[in-house]
């Protein structure tokens, strides 16, 4: 008989997760929640990456080559998953030898379970360990750093990176605990604005947003230059953005010509730095 284990990938361009994160979605179906990698760092007791050493009918026999989090076994550990299937989520065959990134919650007797069920593992491709072990690794960090100083540098080096789950990470933080006080905002600004040109475009598209949430008139420049972005979804967020900052509607058809919107924003760029004095900025 086949084994199958599921897995969850939060792929590098996921637009899934832009969603998760944007929008609130906690419930993408009415059966199943997915869990960011900030949210099964921070709920998951043991994170590890792992060696698959045998497949059995409803759990793997792994064993551990980096413990990233918790005191993890250094003795073979038994990852049952048994009953916690869902259909919504996509199937991946584990094999003896594959390596595999685990988030998991023990459940006694050297029984340990993948938190959230099938969305606690992960195989594995070459050269994705040292990815997801940097960004784990910092969040670790970031959360048990003590002064705001200290967690604004952490997230300004997660944004700051070439790892692109570290910088959905951070932004994820920084978006949903931008009322917290726990960081200074204003240390995040420069590496914020220049994810606005990454090439990936659920990063950029992420960024516009958090500029938008930041509401910090430095940040508007750059916002009314992207409306004339060859790239539709692109110059689509900054229009949204910008009309909640400045609280108005732009005087900007959207899904004009990119020349015309090139043009447009122009104008734009030219009203704002008239009036930047007197205008006051919404969040």
């Amino acid at each position: 008989m086949s084994t199958y284990f599921m897995c969850h990938f939060i792929r590098k361009s996921s637009w899934l997760l832009l969603v998760v994160i944007l929008f609130y979605s906690d419930i993408i179906s009415a059966k199943v929640k997915f869990y960011t990698v900030v949210e099964k760092t921070r709920g998951a007791s043991l994170i590890f990456i792992a060696d698959v050493v045998e497949v059995k009918s409803d759990h793997l026999i792994l064993h551990t080559t980096i413990p990233l989090k918790g005191s993890v076994p250094k003795t073979p550990i038994n990852l049952f998953w048994g009953g916690q299937n869902h259909s919504e989520l996509p199937e991946n065959i584990v094999n003896a030898k594959d390596t595999i990134l685990v988030f998991a919650n023990p459940n006694g007797n050297g029984v340990y379970q993948p938190f959230s069920g099938v969305q606690g593992a992960l195989k594995l491709e070459p050269g994705w360990s040292s990815v997801y072990e940097d960004a784990i690794t910092k969040i670790i960090r970031f959360d048990s750093a003590s002064s705001p100083e200290s967690k604004s540098s952490i997230l300004k080096t997660m944004l700051s990176g070439s790892n692109q789950i570290s910088e959905n990470s951070a932004l994820e933080i920084a978006y949903l605990e931008y009322y917290t006080g726990k960081f200074r905002v204003a240390d995040l600004i420069q590496p914020v604005m220049l994810l606005t040109q990454s090439p990936d475009k659920s990063i950029s598209l992420f960024a516009i947003q958090l500029l938008g949430k930041i509401g910090d008139k430095t940040t508007v420049p750059l916002l009314i230059n992207m409306l004339g972005s060859q790239d539709e979804d692109i110059a689509s967020k900054a229009y949204q953005v910008l009309n909640l900052m400045l609280d108005m509607k732009l005087p900007i058809d959207i899904k004009q010509s990119y020349a015309s919107r090139k043009t447009s924003s122009m104008h734009l760029l030219k009203w704002w730095n008239e009036n930047k004095e007197t205008i006051v900025l919404t969040r």
